[in-house]
């Protein structure tokens, strides 16, 4: 059941992190800025094509590397389980 949760909760995270993001390219124009608490905190439309601060900007190779690695990892781990997973689990 924790796991269900877990899921739940990390699926309405990734949900609120898209509708923010849709939300700013419709509003927003490009360098575009908009007042969220006047005169103290404003949001502003820029894109990175990086890592955090623009760490690594145009090399989206080494993201995929990390993915795929990532990836691998995780069925790795998956299949070395010792005890049998539920439905969901291996949903």
């Amino acid at each position: 059941m924790q796991f269900l949760w877990m899921t739940v909760f990390a699926a309405g995270i990734v949900a609120a992190d898209q509708i923010t993001k849709y939300l700013t390219v419709a509003n927003i124009p490009l360098y575009g800025k908009l007042p969220f608490v006047p005169g103290i905190m404003q949001f502003t439309y820029v894109r990175n094509t990086g890592a955090a601060f623009s760490v690594l900007e145009g090399q989206q190779w080494i993201f995929a590397l990390c993915f795929a690695v990532l990836t691998v990892l995780i069925f790795v781990e998956y299949f070395k389980k010792p005890r049998p997973f539920t439905k969901l689990e291996r949903w």
